[in-house]
């Protein structure tokens, strides 16, 4: 008659602690480094010994040291330990890391002097990351050409988007010398009535405090 004995599974922490009383070659070095005190580390190895059946270490005043079976057990639990460490890795990497496709549009000039270098940056802080760039002065609508995220330069209408101000823009009045000796300086904005303007016709009118902003499709 055959007597089959169903054996405990082992505790993972428990079998650390092992590998590293033998890595370390002392309880109080393994408890330091397992960041546990030393009673806890000796109980779990003491119950690692007993559900296994066998003596692992030789405890003696100048350490630890593997029996002839804890050196057989140790060899395949740190690999096995070693193994389940990297792939808690790939798990980690794969939950953390950026990846797929991220649409833009920005104005021409903000984009080629700000935020092109910027995307440079992140492009090689996420390789897995491809970048859809379109510079456009021309103010699209993101839903329409399925675009993620845009940039503005302005103040923004009311809309259901998420919008985020990034950096505040300065407007100002300029004129060549030439046109000032010939048209004269003006010394209030009502003046600029009397003058020839020059106007960007893809940048709406805006109050002072106009801004750029980051804006995203809402969620």
């Amino acid at each position: 008659m055959l007597l089959l004995v169903e054996r405990s599974s082992v505790d993972l922490v428990d079998v650390l602690a092992f590998v590293r009383v033998v890595e370390t070659g002392a309880f109080a070095r393994a408890a330091e480094r397992m960041d546990i005190s030393k009673s806890i580390l000796s109980r779990r190895v003491a119950r690692l010994e007993e559900q296994l059946g066998a003596k692992l270490l030789t405890r003696t005043a100048q350490g630890a040291q593997p029996t002839d079976i804890g050196q057989a057990y140790h060899a395949r639990a740190s690999n096995i330990l070693a193994e389940l460490e990297a792939a808690q890795e790939i798990v980690a990497d794969a939950v953390t890391q950026i990846a797929g496709t991220i649409r833009i549009t920005a104005p021409l000039s903000f984009g080629t002097q700000h935020l092109a270098p910027a995307l440079a940056d992140f492009a090689r802080m996420h390789p897995k990351v491809e970048l859809d760039v379109s510079l456009n002065d021309r103010t699209v609508d993101l839903l329409a050409g399925g675009y993620d995220m845009a940039l503005r330069i302005g103040n923004l209408q009311d809309s259901a988007l998420v919008a985020r101000k990034i950096a505040p823009v300065r407007a100002v009045v300029v004129a060549s010398p030439k046109y000032l000796d010939e048209r004269g300086r003006p010394e209030h904005p009502r003046d600029l009535a009397e003058h020839s303007l020059l106007f960007y016709a893809n940048i709406p009118a805006t109050s002072s405090g106009a801004s750029a902003s980051a804006i995203a499709g809402s969620m």
